[in-house]
């Protein structure tokens, strides 16, 4: 998408309040053609339920007004992706209040895989610890993405475990990409996106930093996965948040059982259990969400790890991954891999992180090359 194009989305974006369904209900009626709500949004905003005060501002705010927001990505090295675009999170386009734009680091790629949120309290106990670390383990053994909020405690543990036995994790932060919040995962985002993992925000450079800003973006770690996993939890949390809004998108929801039932941190466990959560008792019961799906679910063994393939002939690579191989293997660029691949970026986007996991192709500033 071009720079003139994005800027369409960004003021859209910015003319509502975050966690809004209206910029979303206004892009699926327009589709890619965004600017005819812009050249003329007095007439059209009749089609919507706009407040006056909401008019107003789309009226005197002009795409030039939001052209910093590009200028201090590109100085962060911050990417967007917007709603049209098809490397978008596709699970998010399916509930109601989607975010019009996402700025993230790292690979979009990570969120075309099976994806399933882990989420729980910042002040977990050792069970917690335990059990988060354990349940993160057993999914990647999977190959799931391990979806969380960045946050102290349960969100932490969840995104190590996901570095320590090498999968892919996305963290969705609830400040701007550049804020280190907490301040002592600012080395845990880095290497999140070292590891070919994700670390994405709906909020732009500069947003200043809010409490009610942090359960908004709560809707996009429910929205990203396939289903979400609440650990440990008092009866009002983030980590409730989370799971009351999957439970609203349709989302299987599993609850790790407490150790003590009378914990604080066994009353959201309850709660959630009351509103049609299921306990956790086997980690196939999470993977039965994928029984009727595309994924191909399967436990990887000591000889499927990751391994060096570096220097493999074409006849040594899987048949599957041939095409985007010989495509990497001459073009370095993400944007023109895509485009010779052929097929849409979301199914792209995800061989190449499959073929990323088996070390077939690396990532690069730019794009991929072969290993």
């Amino acid at each position: 998408m071009i720079k003139g194009d994005v800027l369409f989305y960004i003021w859209l974006a910015q003319c509502f309040s975050y966690g809004s369904a209206l910029p979303a209900e206004i892009l699926r009626f327009y589709g890619n053609k965004i600017y005819k709500f812009y050249e003329n949004v007095e007439k059209e905003s009749k089609n919507f339920k706009i407040t006056a005060k909401r008019l107003e501002k789309l009226k005197n705010t002009k795409l030039k007004d939001y052209e910093y927001i590009l200028q201090l990505c590109n100085r962060l090295h911050i990417k967007v992706v917007c709603y049209a675009d098809e490397e978008y999170p596709k699970r998010l386009r399916e509930i109601p209040n989607a975010p019009v734009v996402l700025y993230y680091v790292g690979s979009l790629g990570v969120t075309f895989q099976p994806c399933i949120s882990v989420v729980g309290t910042r002040r977990c106990d050792e069970y917690g610890i335990k059990m988060a670390k354990e349940v993160s383990e057993k999914l990647i053994e999977y190959g799931i993405t391990l979806v969380s909020g960045c946050a102290t405690g349960v969100d932490s543990i969840v995104h190590k475990a996901a570095l320590k036995f090498k999968g892919y994790t996305a963290a969705v932060l609830g400040t701007a990409l550049e804020v280190s919040y907490p301040f002592e995962n600012k080395e845990l985002k880095r290497n999140i996106v070292r590891s070919g993992g994700l670390v994405i925000s709906e909020y732009p450079p500069k947003t200043k930093t809010s409490p009610w800003l942090f359960p908004i973006r709560n809707r996009i770690i429910s929205a990203m996965c396939d289903a979400v996993i609440l650990v440990q939890s008092p009866e009002k949390s983030g980590a409730v948040i989370s799971v009351n809004l999957a439970l609203n998108y349709g989302k299987k929801v599993f609850c790790v059982p407490p150790a003590d039932i009378f914990s604080e941190n066994a009353n959201g466990i309850k709660k959630c259990l009351e509103k049609g959560a299921t306990m956790l008792l086997d980690i196939k019961d999470v993977l039965s969400v994928y029984e009727n799906s595309t994924y191909k679910i399967t436990k990887k063994t000591s000889n499927e790890l990751p391994n060096k393939q570096c220097g493999k002939s074409k006849k040594e690579i899987p048949p599957q991954f041939r095409k985007l191989f010989e495509i990497v293997n001459k073009e370095e660029r993400l944007t023109e891999i895509l485009k010779k691949s052929g097929s849409p970026a979301s199914k792209a986007l995800s061989i190449l992180t499959q073929m990323e996991l088996l070390n077939i192709v690396k990532r690069t500033k730019i794009g991929f090359s072969v290993c």
